[in-house]
């Protein structure tokens, strides 16, 4: 389904909050230099598109699978499914121009094999998912249905079929261009879409759409029932569906709808469990399906659980066996003889644990082994290693602990983040010199990495008890290029590096002798999107 990607977090951690400060003068002004944050995030969800149900997670490099497709098209120019790929790849990447072509090319090339071969069901359906990313849509129904004629034993063609009319479905319930904020806002959506209302007779043919869709899919299952594919995108179905229903039924009833509620509708989708784990069944070495169909199968009893409660011990007897047999069979594949398939089952051992432990202390404990074996095992595995980081911060493990997994990491890969992070924990403990050091490192490898620059000039303003040190930031700061920060793609993130730019200009100012400019820079900016701002009060007050 073209709609959208539906990510579920499982973890999410933020380096680190400031130091107290000392009480008056330029010294307190040094002590409030604001240091990047770094927002350690590990995703895993469903991209329901191309005909099937894709994982993805911070692991993959959609650049790298870019890169890659691009190159296996150079050596297989007719590959109608590489370009519908790579043309989906392109889209999520916002290059919808180059993903145009990609799809304009595989319509071409399912033609031209359709006027040899205008029988072939599995051509008519990948013609169909390539008109329907042309906006083509009332003519990519058309040859899907006729899919399913000519081919009425192919799963795909179904599920090519039920793909098509599940979108129309949500078509007739928002405006086009409304739709992909439901995906993206699907925990805060706002609330103008919600008090949007269909007519009564969109909602009918929503109904209908969707009725049929829901047919197309069993009919796959049932064409197919040992392919594990198959009930992964019955379950990718429901998964949307589940959401859809939801909103019909919040038009019908006039009622209110609270925006987190959609995220729910996502997590606790009752009717994806059962094909999950079907699918898990079917594909017993597949780490991804396993840990997938476990934290859905925990997620649901929790959301059924009245309190809702998310101790495992309180779960239903029946639950608890399922996802302690899933974790058994994680472990054994953690001993897998392929040392990255092994690391991956590690990765989600630990995620489960952490996830289903409650994300406090006891569960980051209980996922720290799992993760230092991901990330030995396989080091190229950075979700493994942010989110060691991100457990060893919420157990309160020794700085040194954090420190020595930093150099690790930069062992294997030179990277601007990995030096960024090491930095980050150095300036946690107050070693300034070698904080600096990382983020000079950080700097020399990404120029225009605005958190690297943010970070030298934090620690140039917090040794600037050496004037050399008040020089270095007066030029640091101004090597942060509009252009660079113009290349922030989260709307978020780019708020705060500006927010951490303004805020230490002002400090700046200060040590420069300049209060009233300092705070004039302030109050136009900082405090002017945000009055209760802490940093910024504590700034001003420090330069009274």
């Amino acid at each position: 389904m073209r709609a959208g990607r539906i990510l579920i977090v499982f973890f999410a951690a933020t380096f680190f909050v400031n130091a107290a400060a000392p009480p008056h003068g330029k010294a307190r002004l040094r002590e409030l230099a604001v240091f990047p944050t770094l927002n350690l995030t590990f995703q895993w969800g469903f991209d329901f598109q191309g005909g099937t149900l894709n994982f993805t997670d911070n692991n993959a490099d959609p650049l790298e699978e870019i890169a890659r497709l691009r190159q296996e098209l150079k050596q297989q120019p007719d590959n109608i499914q590489r370009f519908l790929q790579l043309g989906g790849l392109l889209d999520q990447n916002n290059e919808t121009n180059e993903s145009k072509i990609c799809y304009h090319k595989a319509e071409q090339l399912c033609r031209n094999r359709l006027t040899v071969n205008p029988g072939d069901g599995l051509l008519l359906t990948d013609l169909g998912q390539a008109l329907f990313a042309l906006d083509k849509k009332d003519e990519a129904e058309n040859v899907s249905r006729k899919a399913t004629v000519v081919s009425s034993n192919e799963w795909k063609c179904w599920v090519g079929l039920g793909q098509i009319l599940e979108n129309r479905s949500f078509e007739q319930l928002f405006p086009e261009k409304s739709l992909a904020s439901i995906f993206a806002l699907a925990s805060s959506a706002p609330q103008e879409l919600l008090n949007y209302r269909p007519s009564p007779g969109a909602l009918g043919k929503s109904e209908a759409l969707s009725s049929e869709a829901a047919k197309c899919f069993d009919r796959a299952v049932a064409t197919a029932p040992k392919e594990t594919e198959v009930f992964l995108c019955r379950a990718g179905y429901q998964f949307i569906s589940n959401l859809k229903n939801l909103l019909i039924q919040h038009f019908r009833s006039n009622d209110n709808l609270e925006p987190n509620k959609l995220r729910s509708a996502f997590l606790f989708t009752k009717a994806t469990v059962p094909d999950l784990q079907q699918a898990a069944r079917l594909s017993p070495n597949n780490y991804k399906i396993i840990a997938i169909a476990a934290y859905f199968e925990w997620a649901n009893a929790v959301a059924q659980a009245t309190p809702p409660n998310s101790a495992f011990n309180s779960l239903p007897d029946e639950t608890r066996r399922s996802i302690r047999e899933a974790m058994t069979r994680l472990e054994n594949l953690s001993l897998d003889s392929d040392k990255k398939a092994a690391a991956g089952a590690l990765e989600v051992l630990g995620c489960l644990n952490m996830t289903m432990g409650g994300v406090d202390a006891a569960s980051c404990r209980a996922a720290e082994p799992y993760l230092r074996r991901a990330a030995s095992l396989d080091p190229s595995r950075d979700t493994s290693w942010d989110i060691l980081l991100g457990v060893l911060h919420g157990e309160s493990a020794p700085p040194e602990d954090m420190i020595t997994v930093c150099e690790s990491r930069l062992k294997y890969k030179n990277s601007a983040w990995n030096h960024l992070l090491l930095a980050k924990v150095l300036q946690k403990q107050e070693q300034w010199v070698k904080a600096t050091e990382q983020a000079t490192a950080a700097i020399k490898l990404e120029t225009n990495n605005v958190a690297a620059h943010l970070m030298l000039f934090a620690l140039c303003l917090r040794q600037s008890g050496d004037p050399l040190y008040l020089t270095n930031a007066v030029q640091n700061v101004s090597l942060i290029s509009t252009n660079a920060l113009n290349e922030i793609t989260s709307a978020d993130e780019k708020a705060e590096r500006e927010r951490e730019i303004m805020l230490n200009s002002a400090i700046l100012l200060g040590l420069n002798d300049q209060p009233e400019r300092a705070k004039e820079l302030l109050r136009t900016t900082v405090l002017k999107t945000n009055p209760d701002d802490k940093d910024a009060k504590e700034i001003m007050s420090a330069l009274e």
